[in-house]
C-alpha cells in the first residue's frame, strides 16, 4: 500500500462512523416492551372467568431431598 491508498482508507473508515453502543437503552425498552405485553395480556385475558384448577395427585409430593411436603387444602 501506497500513501494514496492509506489516505483512501482512511477517508473510507471516517465514513464508516460506529455510534456507541447504549446498553442501558437496550435493556429498558426490552423491560418496557414486556410489561407492557403483560399488561395488554392481562386485560385482553378473559375477565369474570374463574381461575384454572390444577387436578392434584393422591401422591404427596416429595422435596428434593427426599422429605414429603406439606399439602394444605
Amino acid at each position: 500500500m501506497d500513501q494514496r491508498d492509506l489516505e483512501l482508507l482512511d477517508k473510507q473508515m471516517r465514513a464508516i462512523n460506529r455510534a456507541p453502543r447504549r446498553d442501558g437503552v437496550i435493556i429498558v425498552t426490552v423491560l418496557v416492551v414486556f410489561l407492557a405485553g403483560m399488561s395488554l395480556g392481562h386485560l385482553l385475558a378473559a375477565p369474570g372467568t374463574e381461575p384454572t384448577r390444577v387436578a392434584m395427585n393422591d401422591l404427596a409430593p416429595v422435596s428434593p431431598e427426599g422429605l414429603p411436603l406439606v399439602v394444605h387444602q
